[in-house]
């Protein structure tokens, strides 16, 4: 609901329905819940479950190919899924009809955004993240939640950036 709040605030929209935003805000909510678990088990996690696969027999004969797939589509798959869920929002969030053509230049820097900061949130925590020696088992929640709300910081500044082009035109 904060998302449709912040939307409306930045296009200076006063009239909304209420019960209509809460519907919508539910629709946020599941798109960006299945946006984070794509990109926990997808972006950040997809090398270590072929690693997994590859121990099991099963797998053993197609998991070179699977990898090799997997390097390959990784990162374009991941931009199209965020880039057109970012947009989603962008469009439905307002209670004002908008465009889509006026969601794009946001929706295409919040995807970069979020690409950029799970590569390198993905990358920190692989090779230097050992916060569990301080933390113990807290150290991945932590971690999970500074992800979060640097993900949610360049979604409002995509908002932001929709709404000067917006205001502009």
């Amino acid at each position: 609901y904060a998302i449709i709040d912040a939307s409306n605030t930045l296009y200076k929209i006063e009239d909304n329905n209420a019960i209509k935003d809460r519907m919508k805000s539910v629709l946020i909510l599941l798109i960006i819940i299945m946006l984070l678990i794509f990109l926990v088990l997808f972006s950040m996690l997809g090398n270590q479950i072929l690693n997994i696969l590859a121990e099991n027999k099963n797998f053993k004969n197609i998991i070179d190919d699977l990898v090799i797939i997997y390097n390959a589509i990784k990162w374009p798959v991941t931009f199209l899924i965020i880039f057109l869920n970012i947009k989603i929002i962008y469009r439905i969030a307002p209670s004002k009809k908008i465009k889509s053509e006026e969601t794009t230049i946001g929706a295409f820097i919040t995807t970069v955004g979020w690409i950029l900061s799970t590569a390198i949130f993905g990358y920190y925590i692989n090779y230097f993240g050992r916060y569990d020696l301080v933390y113990g088992g807290l150290s991945n929640i932590i971690i999970l939640l500074i992800w979060v709300y640097t993900l949610s910081f360049i979604l409002i500044l995509g908002i932001v950036i929709n709404t000067m082009k917006y205001n502009k035109s």
